[in-house]
């Protein structure tokens, strides 16, 4: 049985850094073999490797997806909104959990997530639409780890693919046993694209 995130989890990633820093675009727009994306279409960011949540129990995932709604594409920036439906996480464990030291790992997100590529930045920000992002690690037979943190920014490519690469992005722990790590670090590469596949860019 599938398991989701919270990432958020959410990389959505090492999501590993770049080797070159691209250019910050100065009107970022979504666009689709040379159109602009319409607002209201759905995307779906996929993951290119291991998923790694790190910490003194360090949890890797195998199968991560966000899968959401473009809300706004205007040249000044670009944003969407993922429903908890829409975010999945999955590993190699037991009913196809994340994998740890303690064993099989169910990582859930708590909340929706809102996403934003500002006017003038090379960066993705990841919210809880208004809320703390919370995500919730429970490890069969141990007990549940839950983590916050008030945003997760990752690079974003500009003049090129739309992918977004999440580097250590911190979360605090806000609720678990004494065997739960006061804090915890997220790692994801992740590429979007519509959903029946089609290549996103940045322009």
């Amino acid at each position: 049985m599938h398991k989701k995130l919270t990432v958020a989890c959410m990389a959505i990633s090492a999501w590993t850094a770049f080797a070159l820093t691209p250019a910050a675009s100065a009107s970022p727009v979504l666009t689709e073999s040379g159109t602009a994306v319409a607002v209201g279409s759905s995307l779906r960011g996929t993951n290119t490797g291991l998923v790694r949540i790190t910490g003194a129990i360090p949890t890797e995932c195998t199968d991560f997806y966000l899968a959401g709604t473009l809300t706004e594409n205007t040249g000044t920036s670009i944003r969407g909104e993922i429903p908890v439906s829409g975010i999945h996480l999955a590993g190699t464990g037991e009913s196809e959990d994340c994998t740890s030291p303690l064993g099989a790992v169910a990582v859930a997100v708590n909340n929706k997530l809102c996403w934003v590529v500002p006017k003038g930045t090379d960066f993705l920000t990841i919210t809880g639409c208004g809320e703390t992002v919370t995500y919730t690690l429970n490890f069969t037979g141990t007990g549940s780890c839950k983590y916050g943190a008030a945003e997760i920014w990752g690079e974003s490519r500009t003049k090129s693919d739309f992918t977004v690469n999440i580097f250590e992005r911190s979360a605090k722990k806000v609720e678990g046993g004494l065997f739960c790590p006061a804090e915890v670090k997220l790692d994801a590469d992740l590429d979007f694209n519509t959903t029946d596949g089609s290549t996103l860019l940045i322009a």
